[in-house]
């Protein structure tokens, strides 16, 4: 999961930085990119970046045999998120195929849910990532 993690952030950053006005805070961007992953492969990136106290995004993801120095991912995903006051939440939904450079890998369909309580600094994860039920990972 963080192999994945770490290549959506890249990819998102990556989208932003190449959107004309990225470097503007606070700010609203529609995303169109694709390009090459660091060590090979494409990524696409489509959807809609927001910063600001009331900020979020939505986007989809297309990753094909994109490589870093971790792995190679492949597929598809969404990740939405959104901050209202003290709430936020987010989503990633998609199914992703992971080739460790090691050798190791994994095909998993993700749909994963995370709320953050800003004030009380908590968080609650349900859901699912790879046939598992992530509840238990995540309970006090």
């Amino acid at each position: 999961m963080a192999e994945t993690t770490s290549a959506l952030f890249n990819a998102q950053y990556q989208a932003v930085g190449a959107t004309p006005g990225g470097d503007q805070v606070p700010v609203v961007l529609d995303l169109d990119y694709s390009g090459p992953c660091s060590l090979g492969g494409s990524v696409t990136v489509t959807g809609r970046y927001a910063t600001g106290a009331d900020g979020g995004f939505s986007n989809d993801f297309t990753m094909d045999a994109c490589r870093d120095e971790l792995g190679t991912l492949d597929g598809f995903a969404h990740e939405a998120a959104t901050t209202t006051g003290s709430a936020s939440a987010m989503t990633i939904t998609g199914n992703l195929v992971f080739s460790a450079s090691d050798g190791g890998g994994a095909d998993c369909e993700y749909n994963l849910v995370a709320a953050v309580d800003l004030t009380t600094k908590s968080a609650t994860y349900t859901g699912t990532v790879c046939g598992y039920d992530v509840t238990p990972w995540f309970a006090d």
